[in-house]
């Protein structure tokens, strides 16, 4: 939509479908994050403040959920695209498995604004156990990151019904 559309002040950077799976998760991450840094070393004034959208599909859902926290917890029940069935890991060696990072945007605020126009959305202290809250609490250790480097950096993550329930175009 913002190829289409363009929002003033807005560019997108990089987008891409992800295998369901760890490897890749963390391979496109590096990649976005990388390319960010890049953009930014080539030229200071790009992207002073940027954020990396994450979604994905919670086939049971009926509700656009914009997630508030990931958890530092590795559980699949099933195995991802690469046969990975972590359980009970930590994502990240440093904190313990109960560990929540959370997005710095104010989704109180966004939730509201999406009502006010008709929005089926809801907010979600809960991304899953499988690939979405793996994906979530990596793109959040990043934006924690970029912070303490003194970059502006929000992270998000969003999951969105089949569109079967909330179409592509809503009428």
């Amino acid at each position: 939509m913002l190829e289409s559309t363009p929002v003033y002040g807005l560019h997108l950077a990089s987008k891409r479908v992800v295998k369901v799976a760890i490897q890749d998760c963390d391979e496109a991450l590096q990649d976005i994050y990388s390319l960010i840094r890049k953009q930014r070393s080539e030229n200071p004034n790009f992207a002073r403040r940027y954020m990396c959208l994450n979604l994905g599909v919670n086939a049971g859902a009926s509700k656009i959920a914009m997630e508030i926290q990931g958890v530092n917890n590795a559980s699949f029940r099933i195995p991802d695209m690469r046969g990975n069935t972590p359980n009970k890991q930590p994502i990240c060696d440093r904190n313990d498995t109960g560990h929540c990072l959370k997005t710095r945007l104010p989704l109180d605020t966004i939730l509201c604004n999406l009502k006010a126009q008709g929005q089926r959305v809801k907010c979600s202290k809960d991304a899953g156990k499988f690939i979405c809250n793996y994906t979530y609490y990596r793109s959040l250790m990043h934006q924690e990151k970029a912070v303490c480097e003194g970059v502006e950096c929000d992270a998000l993550f969003v999951h969105v019904p089949n569109f079967s329930v909330v179409s592509k175009v809503e009428q």
